[in-house]
């Protein structure tokens, strides 16, 4: 999530986010465009003696556009597009084994998946988000003591389907087995580990047994292919409570204090593409300005023409969710296989000599995101939107056209004081990468070692199989962080030599790496969009009190994501400097309005 520029040219050393576990868009019941259309003339009016109010209903359905922004944002510089097996043309990221000829620099390790050395597949993905909305606002006004006061409140229900279209396409299912030592003390056979990657992304694990576990991911999960996820719930509830002023015929201006209740879904971090209604659960507060005039009309007065800017400004308060983390400088890295090391218990033989560290491998490995899973406070600095439109009003009809513009300052993310993930302390688990966690000690005798790989990406380990690290073999642990020789002993007897499967020295680390709460990329996400509407609606009088109103409208969105040219997604450094990663919705919506008005 975060790149850090390097001396291989000429750039400044920066902090990038490129990729974000977590999907932070605009709320879906926060659209003042749509909530404006074919409504404004039926409040803040200025004739009333006593008070008056108006109430719609806006069925609507909106569907995302920006497949491949979406998923540039969760999977960044790995994604590809030119491969023999990718005839479509869609984006797609490569699984490979560590044993596997010629793998790509971009290629994920299949190792990590609980798969053969030499498995090979694709799988593409193609983000997709659609939402029904059913939207619902109140308005009510009261002349008192000369003061137009009024009330506002919107409540839009949402039922949204977010489909990630995750798609695996198996090219090699692999035969090898696990050699020894490297994930169990014995080789494990090839039935034993998964069938392909997408048993992995599901919660799935393989069998490794010898008293090894093998954690099932539960954090940052993929469904099924051609599955979906639905949530539904009330997005938000928005109170608006002001008073307009200098009303006229002509023109008005409205001010009001603006409360945004959060009454949708909270985000628990459980799956990848996690549907979420409303603004990810924060209190909001604000203010809601309105200002109206009258540009121009006939004599006759039967047309009309008027302009509208109306805003919202408010402050998103601090709010708890549950995500998991990359890892620094290592974009995807939550599906990385991590180790549990610990000082106790150990068995005999133990390591011995400099090469006894006084911790050692438990027989226990999981996915990164198991451990990066934390509940954290996240707060916002503030969000924005605001319209200019124009509306043409000839006799009953209305036409409304106009521009909206959509902010959200960047996530403010940290862990909660008492809520900070254990597996994070420092001296529990530790990057695996492609490291052999065990050697034999007098073969078939073997001894659990302390092997930690710093340098690992979701890539690949820093064994660099077949060719090895400074003339030792990639069966030896040549390229795990400060090689030591591995030497052990049985209760306190003398030293034995620790070898690999080719009968050669095994190293084991002098200095585990461990990970710990500065090891996670914290970096959150803003967002911002442009869009364009319109509305047309008709109004007829049923008599001196009521006024009916019916119409339809459209608008189209287009939303900033950050993104990574395809010329460098192989590079080690990435020359692109953003202050922030930027995540929004590119989209379309129609929708039916129409409602009453009462004095």
């Amino acid at each position: 999530m975060v790149i850090l520029f390097t001396t291989l040219s000429p750039c400044i050393l920066h902090a990038v986010n490129i990729t974000t576990p977590y999907l932070d868009f605009r709320s879906q019941g926060i659209n003042l465009a749509r909530e404006f259309v074919g409504w404004q003339q039926h409040t803040y009016k200025h004739d009333v003696k006593e008070w008056h109010g108006s109430f719609f209903v806006a069925p609507s359905y909106s569907q995302s556009t920006n497949g491949d922004s979406i998923a540039s944002i969760i999977f960044g510089p790995d994604l590809q597009r030119v491969d023999s097996c990718n005839e479509c043309g869609e984006q797609f990221i490569k699984i490979s084994g560590s044993q596997v000829k010629n793998r790509k620099p971009h290629d994920w390790l299949a190792d990590y998946f609980g798969l053969p050395t030499d498995f090979e597949s694709i799988f593409t993905v193609n983000p997709k988000i659609k939402s029904f909305i059913l939207d619902l606002d109140l308005f009510l006004a009261i002349n008192w003591q000369c003061h137009n006061l009024f009330v506002q409140i919107h409540a839009p229900y949402v039922y949204s389907k977010w489909n990630l279209n995750f798609h695996e396409k198996v090219i090699n299912e692999g035969t090898k087995n696990y050699t020894a030592l490297y994930m169990t003390p014995q080789p494990v056979e090839r039935h034993n580990l998964l069938k392909n990657a997408s048993e992995f992304f599901a919660g799935a694990a393989p069998n490794l047994e010898q008293s090894v576990i093998f954690r099932p991911l539960e954090c940052g999960t993929i469904d099924a292919p051609c599955s979906h996820d639905t949530a539904s719930h009330i997005a938000d509830v928005q109170i608006n409570i002001g008073t307009y002023a200098l009303t006229d015929e002509e023109y008005h201006a409205a001010v009001a204090l603006r409360v945004v209740i959060p009454t949708g879904t909270r985000p628990n971090a459980a799956l990848l593409f996690e549907p979420v209604i409303g603004n990810g659960h924060h209190w909001e507060l604000g203010a809601n300005g309105n200002i109206y005039v009258l540009v121009w009309k006939n004599e006759s007065e039967t047309k009309k023409l008027t302009g509208h800017a109306i805003a919202n400004l408010t402050y998103m308060f601090k709010t708890t969710q549950t995500r998991c983390f990359d890892l620094f400088d290592k974009p995807n890295s939550r599906y990385m296989l991590v180790e549990r090391l610990a000082s106790s218990p150990r068995e005999q033989p133990q390591l011995a000599g400099n090469s006894n560290v006084g911790t050692e491998f438990q027989n226990e490995l999981s996915p990164l995101a198991n451990i990066t899973m934390a509940n954290v406070f996240v707060g916002s600095t503030f969000q924005a939107d605001a319209i200019f439109a124009i509306s043409f009003h000839a006799r009953n009809f209305a036409f409304d056209f106009g521009y909206n513009y959509w902010y959200r300052g960047n996530e403010q993310v940290r862990l909660r004081d008492r809520c900070q993930p254990p597996g994070l302390d420092g001296n529990s688990w530790a990057p695996k990468g492609d490291a052999y966690v065990y050697g034999f000690a007098d073969q078939p005798t073997t001894t659990r070692l302390a092997a930690t790989e710093s340098g690992a990406t979701i890539r690949s380990g820093t064994n660099n199989y077949p060719y090895g690290v400074d003339g030792i073999s990639s069966f030896q642990n040549g390229g795990i962080d400060s090689p030591v020789e591995a030497k052990a002993s049985l209760d306190g007897g003398p030293e034995i030599d620790v070898t690999a499967i080719n009968g050669k020295a095994m190293f084991t680390s002098e200095r585990p790496y461990f990970l710990n709460i500065n090891s996670i990329d914290l970096s959150g996400s803003a967002g911002y969009s442009d869009k364009l509407f319109t509305h047309l609606s008709y109004t007829w009088h049923y008599n001196e009190t009521y006024t009916f109103f019916l119409g339809a409208g459209g608008e189209y969105e287009i939303g900033k994501c950050t993104s990574i040219p395809d010329d460098k997604k192989d590079c080690p450094a990435i020359c692109i400097i953003h202050d922030n990663l930027e995540s929004s919705l590119s989209q379309w919506g129609v929708w039916i309005k129409g409602g009453f008005s009462f004095e």
